[in-house]
């Protein structure tokens, strides 16, 4: 049993770092990364970079301040929190000092931890081996970890399994440690990505409800005084936590519009979709979301439904319809055609009810078909063939449970609006909209088919389920062996990622740029790069380079953008005294103009107002203000303001003007002005 054992895990071993690499190449630990350039990865590089250069000063009261959007304080809380990832990969950045290798580390283990996690909460629901290899493979390499591979915090799921598998040993033994250690991997998780704590919350809550609901007398003053604790122990440090970046948020009016997060819902068509394999990838690319792949794989979905089919019961499950609901559902679908006939009447109403219809074409189909297709699905689960299936699942519990977490995590990452392709909506999804203005952080996720990350989290024991079952039911040993070895050849042949050793990565060049070297000797001081973008992630490789000097830096990349980097935005000639005034504002002391087109602009000659040169570079001229202050705005600063409409594209525009001739101002806070104006 030792032997079999070992040479099992051995093959795990080999298997699941060969596909960690594949996967995460060139993010690997084999590879050595030194610029990402101007990408969204540059910011949790950043994120992860500041937490842990701060942790190995021992500046603990720094971890969640930043050297961005300079003047804020807090612009770390304008991005997702990777604290534990840092915390976990400290030791390696204590030998090293290098956030590029603790960054590969991340990418790289979260794929041996997803496996290895998922392998033991297989075994524990008694899985054999087979089956738990297929569960792990399937979970820890899904074709939605392949496209955001080099986002560490998105790919931080690893948790989840773990966390299962410690609640399934407490309703299964009822020791309180499982429970102490359920919440330790819980808050490992959220602490590592909020976007998956959110998301592995509401499994959490639906498996919890389930488990508790399936033991017979299990609630009761033990189960109380078990739970209560370590409830306690976790809500504390979550809300120690996160309050801060609700602060944040509430105080710059961070929230994604349930129109945006609609627009990031993965449409049903990317479902069906073939992973982005070397062998199949080209096939079905164009049916791809904007946000990368949400395919589970076309496996764990044939096996689980293979399994649905052989479980079905011959006898179906009694289920009673009123008339009333009869006559209801007859009702709505002759309404449809009608309704769908007068549409142009029915948008023309609405538009006198609520004016911003016009901007939205497909509201009106929405809003016209959602209680036809309620209805149609109300009507499938009451068919006979529901029914028997229904009735044949009621003995596996284990294979329900998972099956519920893939449906839901699937109809979840569908958004608020559900969509057939593209941006065509069909009807109103009735669960992500109700979790959207009543589940605590789901209306700051912009990016909704990332829910999908945790469908395979089900189908991966539904599968391993389904392969027992099938495996069972096959009479010959012969018929068993060539089961098991097609059904880990075509996962394998499935999952085999599109890069690797036969698409070498061309790494950016290596060398640090000679400004931020010079910048990084200087005494201290806030810097600004020109250009700004206005396209905000150009800024991304500003930030970037900020990890070389580490001083404040008034330029920025986040989640959310900040007013003051918009405003700043907008300036194209820094020799102007509008642009100069707002230079002087934020207090930089170091401009740093880069070459644009193969060229400096016009006006950076010797001096720039107060700013004087003082290094040239071949791609960069450095200028220096030695008088820099920040002009913070005053308490007082309402005190004396002009009124004033302006006529823009026929639309009448109010504009305050504070009384600064000659001194613009800045704000750490963003100032909300209760004003309230009668028109004539």
């Amino acid at each position: 049993m030792l032997y079999k054992n070992a040479l099992f895990y051995g093959f795990w071993l080999l298997l699941t770092t060969a596909l960690a690499y594949w996967f995460s190449y060139p993010l690997d630990i084999f590879s050595r990364h030194h610029f990402f350039g101007a990408s969204d990865t540059s910011l949790g590089l950043w994120v992860l970079n500041w937490q842990l250069s701060q942790m190995s000063a021992g500046n603990f009261d720094q971890l969640f301040t930043g050297n961005a959007f300079y003047p804020l304080d807090r612009p770390i809380y304008f991005n997702a929190s990777t604290f534990s990832i840092a915390l976990l990969t400290l030791p390696v950045f204590l030998s090293t000092k290098d956030p590029y290798i603790c960054y590969g580390v991340a990418v790289f283990f979260s794929y041996i931890l997803s496996s290895l996690g998922m392998l033991l909460l297989a075994r524990s629901l008694k899985l054999d081996y087979v089956a738990s290899l297929l569960a792990a493979l399937i979970f820890a390499f899904s074709e939605s970890r392949h496209g955001f591979s080099s986002y560490a915090h998105l790919l931080t799921i690893q948790w989840m399994p773990f966390g299962l598998f410690f609640i399934h040993k407490y309703f299964d033994g009822g020791r309180q440690i499982f429970l102490y250690w359920a919440s330790f991997f819980y808050l490992i998780q959220i602490t590592a990505s909020a976007y998956h704590g959110i998301f592995f919350s509401i499994i959490l809550l639906l498996v919890v409800c389930v488990l508790v609901c399936q033991k017979d007398n299990f609630w009761g003053k033990k189960f109380a005084l078990d739970v209560v604790p370590p409830m306690l122990i976790v809500g504390i440090i979550a809300s120690i936590y996160f309050i801060p970046y609700f602060q944040e948020a509430h105080e710059f009016g961070f929230k994604r519009s349930i129109a945006e997060q609609s627009v990031y819902g993965a449409p049903l068509v990317t479902f069906f979709s073939l992973p982005s394999s070397y062998f199949f990838g080209s096939w079905t690319s164009h049916l791809r979301h904007i946000d990368g792949g949400t395919s589970p794989g076309y496996l764990p979905i044939l096996l689980t439904t293979a399994a649905l089919l052989t479980l079905r019961r011959t006898t179906p499950i009694k289920f009673l319809i009123s008339l009333k609901l009869k006559i209801f559902a007859i009702g709505v679908i002759l309404l449809t055609p009608i309704v769908w006939f007068l549409k142009s009447s029915v948008a023309t109403l609405g538009g006198q009810i609520y004016s911003d219809l016009y901007l939205h074409q497909q509201v009106v189909n929405t809003a016209i078909f959602t209680p036809l297709f309620l209805v149609a699905i109300g009507y499938f689960f009451t068919t006979e063939f529901f029914r028997k299936i229904y009735q044949g699942l009621r003995a596996e519990f284990l294979f329900i449970l998972y099956f519920s977490i893939a449906i839901l995590a699937f109809v979840i990452s569908l958004g608020p609006v559900v969509k057939l392709y593209g941006n065509h909506h069909i009807m109103i999804n009735p669960i992500a909209t109700f979790l959207y203005y009543v589940f605590p952080g789901m209306s700051s996720i912009r990016a909704i088919s990332r829910m999908s990350t945790l469908i395979p989290l089900g189908l991966g024991i539904t599968a391993g389920i389904a392969y027992k079952i099938i495996k069972d039911r096959l009479d010959k040993p012969y018929l068993k062996k060539i089961f098991s070895f097609s059904v880990l050849f075509f996962l394998l042949l499935q999952i085999y990622p599109a890069k690797g050793l036969f698409a070498p990565y061309n790494q950016p060049t290596q060398e640090i740029p000679e400004e931020y070297s010079w910048l990084k000797q200087a005494p201290s001081g806030p810097v600004l790069e020109w250009p700004i973008s206005k396209s905000f992630i150009g800024d991304a490789v500003y930030l970037e380079r900020s990890i070389v000097h580490q001083k404040k830096l008034v330029n920025g990349y986040a989640a959310f953008e900040w007013d003051g980097r918009k405003k700043l935005a907008e300036l194209t000639d820094l020799s102007n005294n509008r642009a100069l005034l707002s230079l002087y504002a934020f207090g930089v002391r170091y401009l740093v103009v880069h070459r644009t087109r193969g060229d400096f602009p016009q006006w950076a000659g010797k001096n720039i107002g107060e700013f004087y040169q003082v290094k040239v570079f071949n791609n960069a001229l450095v200028y220096l203000n030695k008088n820099a202050k920040t002009n913070f705005l005053q308490p007082n600063f309402i005190d004396r303001f002009s009124i004033s409409v302006e006529n823009i594209n026929d639309k009448n525009r109010l504009v305050l003007r504070f009384n600064s001739p000659s001194v613009h101002y800045v704000s750490k806070n963003k100032k909300l002005l209760r004003v309230k104006v009668n028109w004539k």
